[in-house]
């Protein structure tokens, strides 16, 4: 493939975009596969990255060719190859594997009618972290040093995007560890409503269960239904466990747990869409809820959702100023309310994933 610089920066430019447009790990893999194939005109071509432990090369993602065809005794090319790059951290070219002496013994290249291979490390932080390799058969043409140089090109955009995502995420998953502490530190604080999290999550995803929320939308419902009352860190246990209706000046300390769950979810970007489901959690279908007083359709879906499940446990669990409802005058309470506190669609699948639990069980 015989490129301009100029159209070489130019792919160079594009590949960086797309490759640095998510800070998802097994995202920025694929997109990274997906862009290496596409400007090499690769046949096939795979991905590995270094174990951080153990230093091994660990397959994570391919094209055209899996883990086993990877893994098999009759691809042992592909393996010598990708160590032998690894451990150089020098880029390896072939324009013929059936008269290049390195690979001529090996069956692989004679029963998959090998011609082509290309492969180079991924390098970041002056370290090898992966190798990118491809390859095409006979009839696919050869690749060049102008390819092997793109590729190269290529490779230190991604090793850094891929880094970036490993980091992004580690930290992610820190944050919302750090978070989950506050959860569990919340349920320490107040005896009354223990492992409420976990059963507003059980509850919001048995709606989801009985509705139709797209797989990104239930994920950070999931998530929210987590974190809902995170913020209620910032309330004096004193209220949390009073016996007894709150003062005014009470209630308004209560509010602001939703305000302090965001302002504690915020700083994270990759939480962001869980900051309109933790605020407007208690918001009601009749636009008397807070802390905005949005009614209907304006309050996001999800939250509608977290409305219901969290009122639902609510009313079933004993409070220090009432007893529990049971099951049955809970689910007539949403019933009642259908309509002014909460969404009736959410509360027809909220009943109806119950029935059908119920029904299971007694089965």
């Amino acid at each position: 493939m015989t490129t301009s610089r100029a159209d070489r920066l130019a792919i160079l430019y594009d590949i960086g975009r797309t490759i640095n447009s998510s800070l998802d790990p097994e995202e920025v893999l694929n997109l990274v596969m997906d862009k290496v194939v596409q400007v090499v005109r690769a046949e096939r071509g795979f991905l590995m990255l270094s174990d951080e432990r153990t230093g091994r090369l660990e397959f994570r993602v391919a094209r055209n060719m899996d883990r086993q065809a990877i893994e098999s005794t009759a691809f042992q090319v592909s393996r010598s190859i990708t160590e032998g790059v690894a451990a150089s951290g020098e880029p390896l070219l072939t324009t013929d594997a059936l008269f290049d002496e390195r690979f001529s013994s090996s069956a692989s290249v004679v029963s998959y009618g090998l011609r082509s291979v290309m492969c180079t490390p991924l390098r970041s932080r002056g370290r090898i972290t992966g190798v990118v390799y491809v390859d095409n058969r006979l009839q696919s043409g050869i690749f060049h040093q102008e390819d092997l140089d793109l590729l190269v090109a290529v490779a230190d955009q991604a090793a850094i995007a891929i880094e970036n995502a490993r980091l992004y995420d580690t930290l992610r998953q820190q944050y919302e560890g750090m978070i989950q502490s506050l959860v569990e530190a919340i349920d320490a604080r107040d005896r009354y409503t223990k492992r409420h999290s976990g059963r507003v999550t059980g509850y919001a995803m048995s709606i989801v269960a009985a509705s139709s929320l797209p797989a990104k939308e239930a994920e950070a419902l999931r998530h929210a239904a987590v974190l809902h009352d995170v913020g209620k860190i910032g309330v004096p246990e004193a209220i949390l466990n009073k016996r007894g209706p709150l003062t005014d000046a009470e209630f308004a300390r209560m509010k602001a747990h939703v305000l302090i769950g965001v302002d504690i979810v915020s700083p994270v970007a990759s939480l962001a869409d869980l900051i309109p489901l933790i605020r407007h959690h208690h918001e009601l279908y009749d636009g008397s809820g807070y802390p905005d007083g949005v009614r209907g359709e304006a309050i996001p879906r999800g939250a509608r959702i977290l409305c219901v499940a969290d009122s639902f446990d609510a009313m079933t669990t004993d409070r220090p100023y009432r007893p529990a409802k049971t099951v049955e005058e809970a689910r007539a309470e949403l019933r009642r309310c259908a309509g002014t506190q909460f969404d009736p669609a959410v509360v027809e699948a909220f009943l109806s994933s119950s029935e059908r639990a119920s029904t299971g069980s007694a089965s």
